[in-house]
């Protein structure tokens, strides 16, 4: 009885260890603005390159600035994890916050749905791009996977995006600057936005001389945004002063061959169509760019001045005629607005923001400064910026916690000036998006 006994409790024993050593997947989405960020702070924990396998969705580019990424390593400090498997679908900060909170299934604006298959992985520790990618969920490898998010990294809080009723804890991890960007083919002139100027273009556009107070700069200027899903525009609503459900009217534009490459043309523009996001109803113009990657290659591809702007349907018509674009990015997707590698004749640049510039002279050859201007956001010269936040469901517990808990710590610790800056270094504090900056 006694060795019945003792044998009996060792086999439960072992059941309950090998239990815990199970194999791991976290599931991320939310804000694109932060991914190059979040997706290095993930390869950092699993021990960085060479430790892990990694596979995006796409050809070009990489996997910080792709919107589907599955990555696939051992986290050290979380060894009952086992093997942790990563997938992240960047839907945008507002977006991602909703399908948390209401536990709802991930959906792009335009397919594919949900997250990359680890059938997608290489069979080494090296990351791969996928022309193909499979979605397939991972049923046999994690029972009961669905497309549901764990994780959700936030550009804005949770208490101002509507969607409250279930309460997320919110880890802050770093400061996330936002800039405005002038289309490719944009005089350098256009070079400085206000609050005011910005609720101007922002309520169906305006002459060029508005900007630079010269009365021959008759052609217009409109703005390119994001859709409803984006706590970039939750940000920049907030800050302009339109407020952060204020209404917009963005531009929709047609663009022969592939944004952002050689070769490519806007060939017509129009107010963007009506659309549902979130469950709710965007008339024309109000809704935008599902991600900032794609508003930040629309604003490097040429056309725009000489673009067609048909009258009909009449609701898409402009009011002024073809002319200039200026968009809202976070900082990483305005330096992939203004790069020189793959339209050699790209002309975007960055404006100032009520004046201040957030970088620093001089502008390198592919559009981007030699430094960024971070001290302006450390004194709080230059307002248009967020901090950034990790968040989940208060009832996620166990690896898949303690495995976002980790990502969370070396974003604070180490990558969040990826993206934007340290939280550490920032003397100045705010209390909400576009709110009062007081000094700490």
């Amino acid at each position: 009885m006694k060795i019945s006994k003792y044998l009996s409790v060792g086999i439960l024993s072992l059941a309950v260890a090998a239990s815990t050593q199970a194999d791991t997947v976290v599931h991320i989405t939310g804000s694109t603005a932060f991914r190059a960020g979040t997706t290095t702070s993930i390869e950092n924990i699993m021990g960085g390159a060479g430790n892990f396998k990694a596979a995006f969705a796409g050809t070009t580019g990489d996997e910080k600035g792709a919107t589907y990424v599955v990555l696939q390593g051992n986290v050290a400090s979380v060894p009952a994890a086992g093997l942790v498997t990563v997938k992240c679908t960047w839907t945008g900060s507002t977006g991602g916050i909703k399908t948390v909170v209401q536990n709802i299934d991930i959906t792009q604006t335009t397919a594919p749905n949900g997250w990359m298959s680890i059938t997608n992985l290489p069979g080494t520790n090296t990351v791969v791009g996928v022309a193909s990618p499979s979605y397939a969920l991972d049923t046999g490898t994690f029972p009961g996977e669905t497309l549901k998010a764990d994780v959700t990294m936030e550009d804005s809080l949770q208490s101002s995006t509507g969607f409250t009723t279930t309460t997320l804890t919110e880890t802050q991890v770093g400061v996330i600057p936002f800039e405005w960007v002038a289309n490719n083919g944009s005089p350098a002139a256009l070079n400085n936005i206000t609050p005011l100027l910005a609720q101007a273009l922002l309520s169906g556009g305006m002459p060029l001389s508005q900007f630079t107070g010269n009365p021959a700069d008759a052609v217009a200027v409109y703005a390119m945004g994001r859709d409803f899903d984006s706590g970039t525009r939750l940000s920049c609503l907030a800050e302009t002063g339109v407020g952060v459900f204020g209404s917009v009217q963005h531009i929709f534009p047609t663009i022969t061959g592939t944004a952002g490459a050689a070769g490519s043309n806007i060939s017509e523009l129009r107010l963007w169509p009506q659309a549902t996001v979130l469950g709710q109803l965007f008339l024309v113009g109000q809704s935008g760019f599902a991600g900032g990657g794609a508003l930040a290659d629309a604003l490097a591809t040429p056309g725009s001045p000489t673009a067609a702007t048909p009258a009909n349907p009449p609701a898409q018509a402009l009011q002024f005629g073809p002319g200039h674009l200026i968009g809202y990015l976070g900082r990483n997707d305005a330096s992939r607005a203004v790069k020189t590698t793959s339209i050699a004749s790209n002309t975007a640049h960055r404006l100032k923001w009520n004046g201040v510039a957030d970088w620093n002279e001089p502008i390198l050859a592919n559009g981007n400064p030699t430094s960024y201007n971070d001290a302006a956001i450390q004194e709080g010269l230059y307002s248009a910026w967020e901090y950034e936040w990790l968040a989940y469901r208060q009832t996620y517990t166990g690896n898949g916690k303690a495995v976002a808990d980790k990502i969370a710590l070396d974003i604070l610790n180490t990558t969040a000036s990826v993206a934007g800056l340290k939280i550490s270094t920032m003397n100045v504090s705010k209390p909400v998006e576009g709110g009062l900056i007081t000094h700490l």
